[in-house]
Formats: structure tokens, C-alpha cells, sequence
């Protein structure tokens, strides 16, 4: 049975490989640069990607300070993106 604390003691890949995507993971992504995604593949696409930049996750590697600071600017990315993609954006005032 897997649960947060048993998942917290499994070895993690190196921050620097690439995620693993299910085919349907992929075509979401496809289905995006198209700007044909229906909005289950955008929530499938957001999936992976907070997984990819490990957002939920804490950057420190015990044996590396040099995984932890890549592993940093990969969360730093999927931050940033969540970040704006929460923000509050004001209308447009017409003069």
C-alpha cells in the first residue's frame, strides 16, 4: 500500500531526467501547442507538468548540493507557472 510516508523513503530520480508520459499525457501536450486541447487534456497536461517540475516537492537532495539546486530551478519553473496561473488578473478599465 503506498501512502506519504512510504513514498518518502523510495530512491527519487535524478532531478535532471526527463518525467515519464503516458501516450495520453503526450497527446495532451500535442493537442496544446495546437491550441486544439479539449479541457480534460489540459487537466491532464497540468498533471504531468506539476509531477515534471516537482512543485509539491522539497528541492534538497541529502547527496548533492548540485541535484538540489537543479531540482530547485525545476521547481522554480512549475512555481512561477502556478503562481501566475492563480493570479488575479484585473478587467481592463475602458476610458
Amino acid at each position: 500500500m503506498s501512502n506519504a510516508l512510504t513514498d518518502a523513503k523510495k530512491p527519487r530520480e535524478p532531478p535532471w531526467e526527463t518525467t515519464t508520459a503516458l501516450h495520453t499525457e503526450i497527446a495532451a501536450m500535442k493537442a496544446i501547442t495546437c491550441g486544439e486541447a479539449t479541457a480534460d487534456q489540459q487537466r491532464l497536461f497540468l498533471n504531468w507538468f506539476e509531477r515534471a517540475t516537482a512543485v509539491n516537492e522539497l528541492e534538497f537532495r541529502a547527496d548533492s548540493e548540485r541535484d538540489s539546486v537543479f531540482a530547485a530551478g525545476k521547481r522554480f519553473v512549475g512555481l512561477q507557472f502556478f503562481i501566475l496561473a492563480k493570479a488575479h488578473i484585473p478587467s481592463a478599465k475602458q476610458g
